[in-house]
């Protein structure tokens, strides 16, 4: 049993080494093969699926034209990246220069997404034909006005990574509970978005929901509007506005509850997501509040307002100018969360000693107390000396920290104990000069790493996808035009010629060069480099390598044959 069971492995892998190597079975069943081993994991599958992933790649190479082979890693890239990230990489690295189809004038003077799927609607007589026919004819003119330049077109190397593959949906469970995410915002690392493919895959999916995303913003606006005039003007009448409020306010409650739901660890760690959860519960609790019980404290008006206002601000992170600063705000406040703890740690040490050293006692003379009080012009307390108490302590710190030494005067006006001058001494080198110039430093460099374009359009791709997941019903995900097996893109000529010749220089951040087809090359007049470091020694020795896999590829093949073929002869006799 055992060897029958070694012999049927071995034919196994055979076959599936067959099936790789030959391009017509693998185009066959290249996606069974991937679906099954990509939930299994040694060393067997992990050499399978380094050898689909080589095998694509040289099909790149022989004929780009040819797009069938590209679907295997777009449809399982999520496992991939999961379990084989550093393939999923390289892939994309060696594809970030993905298919080109032509070189065209055009006035897009930067990155244009767009997809060519052809749609046939019924046409539906409208009154309003005269003012479509004025529009029309406005963006025709405009268009026309506009400087044109050369842009080269390509096809973004992923097919499929924006459509929903699964048809069968459950209406009810997708509206109120786990909808599925779409393949691409599985991939949320922020490596991949500093390539033109998923930079153009952005620029596409926000042309398809930024109406919605605008209509969101509308209602909040009033939403906002309401709870801000009635909580602020205070007149008698404004019951309506808070009851407006109530029902604005749950209903974009409900959509914060079905994303927390849908994926709470993911929802908690977004801190923006804080502010917008809290920005709604808590108006909604004192608009209901205020009209059952009448006017609440001012500090609970004042904080929904303050939150309120925050989250209109967080409208603006999806553009660019506005959401670099976002993405900085949030990023660099992770990176040194840390250090703050830290900080704050040493400022509650320092704040105990004063504490313990400065609070009021009768015999301490600076505070004039006597036993019988008939000296006594005021007791000392929170007022008088901060450090009477210990949370009034901490706060005497940090006004030290930033400048404010007010809460030590009594103490410096006259002789110094020389316990407190040590402390002093102590905490203003320490914290006030070391520690906040390291605090300093260390925000600067969090600012270099946060302070990318890609950082931004990650940032972007979750506000999308958030869209997409939730204001979206589900038979929407059926609509070709918005996610297409396809999607184009158009870059100015000049970008990609001085991308393609820091590549040929070495002088970009790429591990690998990525693959620059003969056609593009040719388009754009660009000769192939000629490699002078590779010495021809080193070619033979390459050629020899690759020769020797070859062999042992078909003596592998050939062992299998006559493994079978004893099989077969011995079970006809």
């Amino acid at each position: 049993m055992i060897e029958n069971r070694k012999d049927k492995d071995e034919e196994y892998k055979a076959l599936i080494l067959y099936i790789i190597n030959d391009p017509i079975e693998f185009s066959k069943f290249g996606s069974e093969i991937l679906k099954v081993v990509i939930n299994e994991k040694n060393d067997f599958i992990i050499h399978i699926i380094q050898l689909i992933f080589d095998k694509i790649i040289e099909l790149i190479k022989k004929n780009s034209a040819d797009y069938s082979y590209m679907a295997l890693i777009s449809l399982y890239l999520p496992k991939l990246c999961d379990h084989y990230s550093h393939l999923v990489t390289k892939y994309i690295i060696y594809t970030s220069i993905p298919i080109c189809l032509s070189i065209k004038n055009s006035t897009n003077t930067s990155l244009h997404a767009y997809s060519n799927n052809i749609s046939i609607e019924k046409s539906i007589p409208s009154n309003n034909s005269y003012i479509k026919r004025l529009i029309s004819f406005y963006k025709s003119l405009t268009h026309h006005l506009k400087i044109k330049e050369e842009i080269i077109s390509f096809i973004i190397p992923f097919p499929q990574i924006c459509k929903y593959q699964d048809n069968n949906y459950n209406n009810w469970n997708e509206i109120l509970y786990k909808p599925k995410p779409i393949l691409f915002y599985n991939i949320d690392t922020n490596n991949f978005y500093k390539w033109w493919n998923f930079a153009a895959i952005i620029d596409f999916k926000w042309k398809i929901f930024e109406k919605i995303y605008y209509l969101i913003w509308l209602i909040y606006t009033i939403f906002f509007l309401c709870f801000a005039l009635a909580s602020t003007l205070e007149q008698d009448n404004n019951n309506i506005l808070f009851i407006i409020s109530i029902l604005l306010g749950f209903i974009h409650l409900t959509f914060e509850i079905r994303q927390c739901l849908w994926n709470p660890k993911f929802y908690f760690t977004d801190l923006w997501n804080l502010f917008d959860v809290g920005a709604y519960f808590l108006s909604i609790i004192t608009s209901i509040y205020w009209l059952i019980y009448g006017k609440p404290p001012l500090w609970i008006i004042a904080f929904s307002n303050l939150l309120l206002n925050i989250k209109f601000l967080l409208f603006f992170r999806v553009f660019e100018s506005f959401g670099i600063y976002f993405v900085l705000m949030i990023g660099v406040a992770k990176k040194v969360f840390p250090f703050l703890i830290v900080l704050f740690l040493i400022i509650s040490g320092f704040a105990h000693a004063f504490f313990i050293l400065l609070k009021p006692n009768k015999n301490d003379d600076d505070n004039s107390i006597n036993p019988d009080g008939t000296t006594l012009i005021q007791s000392p307390n929170s007022n008088t000396n901060m450090f009477s108490l210990f949370p009034t302590s901490l706060l005497a710190m940090y006004l030290l920290l930033i400048g404010n030494s007010d809460s030590l005067s009594p103490w410096t006006s006259h002789q110094t104990p020389p316990s407190m001058a040590f402390f002093l001494v102590l905490f203003t080198f320490f914290t006030v000069i070391y520690l906040m110039n390291l605090f300093i430093g260390l925000l600067n460099v969090a600012i270099e790493n946060y302070d990318k374009n890609e950082e931004f359009l990650l940032q972007k791709a979750k506000i999308i996808m958030e869209i997409e997941l939730f204001y979206m019903l589900p038979y929407q995900r059926c609509n070709k035009k918005w996610f297409p097996d396809w999607i184009h893109y158009d870059i100015p000529v000049n970008k990609v010629y001085k991308l393609i010749n820091a590549i040929d220089n070495n002088r970009t951040e790429f591990n690998s060069p990525p693959f620059i087809s003969n056609r593009l090359r040719n388009l754009l007049k660009i000769p192939e480099p000629i490699n002078e470091n590779k010495s021809f020694e080193e070619l033979k020795q390459q050629m020899r390598d690759e020769f020797k896999q070859q062999i042992k590829d078909m003596q592998e093949l050939l062992n299998s044959f006559i493994k079978n073929s004893n099989t077969y002869h011995v079970n006809t006799k």
